[in-house]
């Protein structure tokens, strides 16, 4: 089921217009794998993961972006994983400042993000490590430079080794997590009929849940 939270209703609060949006992104990524939202336990690892484009800002004062997946949302920050040795991460050590970019596979809405990005609790980026697939775990600890620079069939005999020989897995050290705590939101919405809209969230100066509101053209 779609979400019916309208974004011209400036009293919402934005986390939760956000996470409604989320619910639709991942309705309409299971769609188009053949699959329902929310899926059942035997297909959860089989529904596409909701990309986001992330944003940060290297030393040399230009911005860089890659996609990454989002790994959930709670209390309105929005979470990812990655590789501690990776140039977000990197960046994200003197510059905390950051934004994301989320765009539905119909090309109907888009939601922009930006601020803060916190390293989240042990215990959080255990659980999230316990909630990817196979795959994803077997990433985390196998891509590095080393792997990435020998030959395919090599990266394949490396990959097939470790795989057999580790069943269970726990985090790798270089498994970390990010919280992205939004002091902005902007929500666009198509319009086929006529000009599509955005309307910008902007967190209120020194208040932790009052947001100024303005409506935009698209």
């Amino acid at each position: 089921m779609r979400s019916s939270v309208d974004i011209m209703d400036q009293t919402a609060d934005p986390a939760a217009l956000f996470d409604a949006w989320m619910v639709d992104f991942r309705v309409l990524i299971a769609e188009d794998a053949g699959l329902t939202w929310p899926p059942t336990s035997a297909d959860l690892s089989e529904v596409p993961p909701v990309l986001m484009t992330l944003a940060t800002v290297g030393p040399d004062g230009y911005p860089r972006t890659r996609n990454v997946m989002v790994s959930r949302t709670e209390e309105g920050r929005i979470f990812f994983h990655t590789d501690s040795r990776s140039e977000k991460v990197r960046h994200i050590g003197p510059n905390s400042k950051v934004s994301l970019t989320v765009l539905a596979a119909d090309r109907s809405k888009q939601v922009t993000v930006v601020g803060d990005a916190v390293r989240s609790t042990p215990d959080e980026e255990a659980d999230a490590f316990a909630d990817r697939s196979r795959y994803l775990q077997l990433l985390a600890w196998l891509s590095d430079k080393d792997l990435a620079e020998k030959p395919a069939e090599e990266r394949h005999r490396v990959w097939a080794q470790f795989n057999a020989e580790n069943p269970g897995m726990t985090p790798p050290e270089t498994w970390a997590g990010f919280a992205v705590v939004p002091r902005e939101y902007l929500f666009w919405t198509a319009d086929s009929d006529g000009p599509s809209q955005r309307v910008h969230y902007v967190r209120a100066e020194g208040s932790a849940d009052a947001w100024t509101t303005e409506v935009l053209p698209g």
